[in-house]
């Protein structure tokens, strides 16, 4: 478990990895734990299976890695997670040559015995590009989502990257730049980006985002 978060009713939700049976990696383990007992209420994997059930594709089940980063839960009981993977797994997402930033929202059932796939959205430079007109297309490199957030009705999240974003850059500054993606909650369609440009070679980084009952968003980080 990389992360964990309480919702208002003291159930605890964590993220992280698992082998959900499904190849030889392992994939996006969610699981919720009950506030009284502490027992595990459910666990989720997000497999290629899910993600095509979905989707109504056909996957090239990989053999690689995928993590949850982050964790939210909103006053509805909508859980939102921001993972990681670096596999050409799931056709529904788009070509995955290195490493890829996973956003997707759970929906509990009634009974809370299960949760099942909302929406689910691969965060890379072609998926960005479309919405923003940029026409840039540097999907090769590597994206990172380490926080998330929740405010109103958009989702977001802060990590960094090694590809071309913002509309406003060209190229990307040092080796990783800090990056702050904004979606929507209902579907998880793009609604916004910002992409620091740092000067130099090394690293720089956002590694957590919070907001405010006033919609303002914090972002913390290293360079």
């Amino acid at each position: 478990c990389l992360d964990s978060f309480m919702d208002n009713d003291g159930n605890i939700f964590c993220t992280g990895s698992g082998n959900s049976g499904e190849g030889s990696g392992v994939d996006v383990s969610v699981v919720k734990f009950d506030s009284t007992t502490l027992a595990a209420t459910w666990n989720f994997y997000l497999t290629g299976t899910i993600v095509d059930a979905y989707s109504g594709n056909t996957s090239n089940h990989g053999g690689q890695n995928e993590h949850g980063n982050a964790i939210a839960v909103d006053n509805n009981g909508m859980i939102y997670v921001v993972a990681q993977s670096n596999v050409k797994k799931y056709t529904y997402f788009k070509y995955i040559n290195r490493s890829d930033i996973i956003i997707f929202q759970l929906v509990p059932n009634i009974s809370d015995s299960a949760a099942s796939l909302g929406w689910a959205q691969q965060i890379d430079n072609d998926y960005i590009a479309s919405p923003l007109g940029t026409g840039l297309n540097d999907a090769t490199n590597f994206d990172y989502c380490y926080g998330i957030a929740l405010s109103g009705s958009h989702v977001y999240c802060a990590g960094s990257t090694s590809s071309r974003f913002a509309t406003q850059n060209t190229t990307a500054g040092g080796t990783h730049d800090p990056i702050y993606l904004k979606l929507n909650k209902s579907d998880g369609s793009f609604s916004d980006v910002f992409q620091a440009v740092v000067p130099g070679t090394d690293n720089h980084e956002f590694l957590d985002i919070v907001t405010d009952d006033r919609g303002f968003v914090y972002v913390a980080g290293h360079s």
